[in-house]
C-alpha cells in the first residue's frame, strides 16, 4: 500500500538543502515560506541548519528563537546572535550573550535544555564565563553539574550567597567557596538546616548534610593558610557555637587543626562545647594543650582530668612551674590521686616542688606513696643534691621499697651533708639501718664494712669529732663514740 506522505514528508528534503538557505536569506519573515494556517509542523521540524547561510536577519534570528526552531549548537548560536548585533564573528560566546539578548529570551531554551547549550559554548578553547551571568543562569538551572562547570569557568570564588543552596556541596567540592571563616560559618548553618530533626528524617536531607559538611572538612584542610588570614567571626551565639563544634571535631588533619586551634582558642565558656565534639579524643586535646593559649585555672584542669589523666598531666606539665599552685588548692578543688602519682614521678620537676605536693596528698595509698617516695629519695641521691628537708613520712614510706645498699647511700647523703650528732641520729633511726642501732645513747662500738661507705661515714664522723680513729679489722671499720658528741 502506498504511505500518504504528510506536509513535512513533502517538504523535509528541501528544507534543509543549500537551495533553502539561499531562498529564506532574503526573507523578512520566515512565516511567508508557507501558509500561516499550517505554520505548527514546520515550527516542530527542530532540525533545520540554519547556521549554513551566511547571514541572518535580526527579523529571522527572533523568529528562529522564539519558536526555537534551531539546534543549539556553537555555529548555530553564533550565526543568530551575530544577527542580534550581540557579538561579532571574532569573539568568543558566553553565556552572558545569551541572557543578555534584548527582545529573545533564552533563559526557558537554557533551562530546557542545559547540557545542550554547555555543550555548545564549551567547545571553545578560550571560555570565560563572567561571574555575573554565571550567578544568573545557576538561578534557572537544576542540573548541579552544568551549573559547577559554569562556575569554573569564571576563574573566580563566589561568596556563600551567590550561590545556590542545591549547588553549595558541589561548589564546595570543586574548591569555588571564598575561603573566609564567615563563609564557613555561612556554609555550615545551611548545612545544618539542611539536616531534618524530626523524628521521621528525610534520608536524603539527611545524607545531603552529611556529605556537604565532609566536603566542608576537605575545603578546610585545603584552604587553611588562606582562611587563617580571614577575619574569624565574633564570638557568640548558636551559629558560633555549632561552627566550634564542627571545627573541633577530629575529622580535620593533625596540621589544620592546630592552626584552627590558634584562631578560635578554646575559652573557658566553649570548654563543655569543645568537650561534646572531640568527645574524648586525647591525641587532639594533648594538640590543644601543645599549641592552644589555654587558661590556667582548676576548672580546666577538671575538666580535662575527665578526658583522660594524661592529657591534664601534660596541661600541668606544660604550664609548669605556674601550674603547681593549682595542685596545691586541693581544699577547695580535690585533684585525681592518678594525677598527683604521675606529678610526684615527674623528674623533670624540682624535688622540693614535688616534696611540697606529696606532704600535702592524704589521698594517696600507701603503695603508691611508697613508689614515690622511693622514686624521690633515688633523684636525690643521684643529683647529689643538698637534702631537702625530708619528713618523716616520706623516709617511712620509701622503706618498703630501699633495700641495704639504698638505704646506706641515704644515710651517706645525709651524714655527709649534716653537722648536729642530734640531727644525724634523728635521721639514721628513721632510716633503720643495724649499724647505727642505739647510736644516740653513745657508748656503743660503731662497726661499718670496709668499703667506700663505711670509709666515708668515718672520715665523717672524725671530722666532726664524733669519733677518733677508725681501725680495719676482718673487713670492717671499728671505732667507739665519744661519750661527750652524745651528751
Amino acid at each position: 500500500m502506498r504511505r500518504t506522505l504528510s506536509k513535512y514528508d513533502r517538504y523535509k528534503g528541501g528544507l534543509q538543502t543549500d537551495s533553502f538557505a539561499d531562498a529564506i536569506s532574503g526573507l523578512s519573515s520566515l512565516e511567508s515560506l508557507i501558509c500561516p494556517s499550517n505554520i505548527d509542523w514546520f515550527w516542530e521540524l527542530k532540525k533545520i541548519k540554519y547556521d549554513r547561510l551566511k547571514k541572518l536577519s535580526r527579523s529571522q534570528a527572533i523568529l528562529i528563537i522564539k519558536n526555537a526552531q534551531f539546534i543549539p549548537s556553537l555555529s548555530m548560536l553564533k550565526v543568530l546572535l551575530i544577527a542580534l548585533g550581540i557579538i561579532d564573528e571574532k569573539a568568543s560566546l558566553t553565556f552572558q550573550d545569551l541572557i543578555g539578548t534584548n527582545g529573545c529570551d533564552f533563559k526557558p531554551l537554557i533551562k530546557a535544555e542545559p547540557q545542550r547549550y554547555l555543550a555548545a559554548i564549551q567547545n571553545q578553547i578560550e571560555w570565560v564565563e563572567p561571574k555575573g551571568s554565571c550567578i544568573e543562569v545557576c538561578k534557572y538551572i537544576d542540573t548541579v553539574e552544568v551549573c559547577t562547570i559554569i562556575a569554573k569557568a569564571t576563574m573566580q570564588r563566589f561568596s556563600f550567597n551567590e550561590i545556590e543552596g542545591r549547588c553549595l556541596a558541589a561548589f564546595i567540592d570543586e574548591n569555588l567557596l571564598l575561603p573566609e571563616w564567615l563563609e564557613i560559618k555561612a556554609a555550615l548553618r545551611c548545612f545544618n538546616d539542611t539536616s531534618p530533626t524530626t523524628s521521621s528524617p528525610d534520608k536524603d536531607a539527611l545524607l545531603e548534610s552529611i556529605e556537604g559538611k565532609q566536603k566542608l572538612v576537605v575545603f578546610i584542610d585545603r584552604n587553611i593558610t588562606e582562611l587563617c588570614e580571614s577575619i574569624a567571626p565574633p564570638a557568640g551565639g548558636k551559629d558560633y557555637e555549632e561552627l566550634i563544634r564542627f571545627l573541633y571535631s577530629n575529622e580535620t588533619l593533625d596540621q589544620t587543626f592546630e592552626k584552627i586551634i590558634q584562631v578560635f582558642p578554646p575559652s573557658l565558656a566553649l570548654i563543655p562545647t569543645i568537650m561534646s565534639a572531640l568527645d574524648g579524643d586525647c591525641k587532639r586535646w594533648n594538640l590543644i594543650v601543645e599549641n592552644a593559649s589555654l587558661e590556667l585555672s582548676n576548672n580546666v584542669l577538671e575538666a580535662l582530668v575527665s578526658v583522660s589523666t594524661n592529657t591534664a598531666f601534660h596541661y600541668i606539665k606544660k604550664r609548669w612551674p605556674d601550674s603547681k599552685n593549682l595542685l596545691l588548692d586541693t581544699d577547695e578543688h580535690p585533684i585525681s590521686t592518678d594525677l598527683i602519682y604521675l606529678v610526684l614521678s615527674e623528674r623533670a620537676f624540682h624535688i622540693q616542688d614535688r616534696l611540697d605536693i606529696y606532704c600535702l596528698d592524704e589521698d594517696l595509698d600507701f603503695s603508691s606513696k611508697s613508689k614515690i617516695a622511693a622514686a624521690i629519695i633515688s633523684d636525690v641521691l643521684s643529683a647529689n643534691m643538698q637534702p631537702p628537708a625530708l619528713d618523716s613520712s616520706i623516709i617511712e614510706a620509701s622503706l618498703p621499697l630501699l633495700g641495704t645498699l639504698q638505704r646506706r647511700e641515704l644515710s651517706l647523703h645525709f651524714i655527709e651533708n649534716q653537722e648536729s650528732f642530734a640531727k644525724i641520729c634523728d635521721i639514721l633511726e628513721k632510716i633503720k639501718l643495724e649499724e647505727f642501732t642505739g647510736m644516740r645513747k653513745g657508748n656503743i662500738q660503731l662497726k661499718l664494712p670496709d668499703n667506700d661507705y663505711g670509709e666515708r661515714v668515718m672520715s665523717k664522723f672524725q671530722q666532726l669529732a664524733f669519733i677518733k680513729n677508725a681501725k680495719r679489722d676482718h673487713g670492717q671499720l671499728k671505732a667507739y663514740l665519744r661519750p661527750s658528741v652524745c651528751v
